[in-house]
């Protein structure tokens, strides 16, 4: 029985052991001035700054190390929906409830006017800017229809295409219309992730802007 006694103690010290509580995590910063919802959130290319859009018709230029907001763009009556910025920095999109995609030069302190825009047939519901070039941009929207953008001409898209995989002219669909929303867009590695209420496709890009479907 003297033998056990030594071995019951150590079973019953490791029962009696609390577990450890997990580390409460806190954000780094909590970053507060719109005043609506806010629909969302991203860095610029070096990482040190952030830009929101919301539904107060506002872009916010926020500092992440201090986390304060550096600046504003106000668009009056315009509820902004997705921004995206291009690889120059510069260069920011900013889609809003009013079907079109405004332009933004960041290197301008104030707005001299209203800014170019990208018009859609239907809401642009996603914003996507190409990996490497400093004026390319994809959109996507309601409509189910990707949009690829050059921003030095932006006048029209210069290649569309349906999730449905038909081609498209003028804006205008080639066949019945589509009605599955495109919700996301990523574009990487020469391929472009389309996600919406189809599911999510994958693209191929090429450098003339073709695009064809993987899979």
């Amino acid at each position: 029985m003297d033998e056990d006694q030594p071995v019951t103690r150590k079973k019953r010290r490791k029962v009696e052991t609390p577990a450890p509580q997990p580390k409460r995590k806190a954000p780094i910063h909590v970053l507060r001035s719109h005043t609506g919802k806010v629909t969302r959130g991203i860095f610029n290319q070096e990482g040190k700054t952030a830009y929101s859009c919301s539904v107060d018709s506002t872009i916010r230029t926020w500092d992440t190390e201090l986390g304060v907001c550096t600046s504003t763009i106000t668009a009056n009556n315009r509820p902004m929906t997705d921004i995206t910025i291009l690889k120059d920095n510069t260069t920011l999109l900013a889609a809003s409830s009013d079907r079109v995609v405004s332009i933004y030069d960041l290197r301008q302190a104030t707005l001299t006017g209203p800014p170019p825009v990208l018009p859609h047939p239907a809401f642009p519901a996603a914003l996507c800017a190409h990996p490497t070039s400093t004026y390319k941009a994809a959109t996507g929207s309601y409509d189910g229809v990707v949009r690829l953008w050059d921003l030095r001409s932006a006048k029209a898209a210069v290649n569309v295409f349906s999730i449905s995989g038909k081609q498209h002219q003028n804006d205008r669909v080639s066949g019945p219309k589509e009605s599955k929303k495109i919700l996301s867009l990523d574009w990487a590695n020469g391929m472009l992730a389309v996600g919406g209420e189809a599911g999510v496709e994958l693209w191929r890009v090429s450098e003339n802007d073709e695009f064809t479907r993987t899979g």
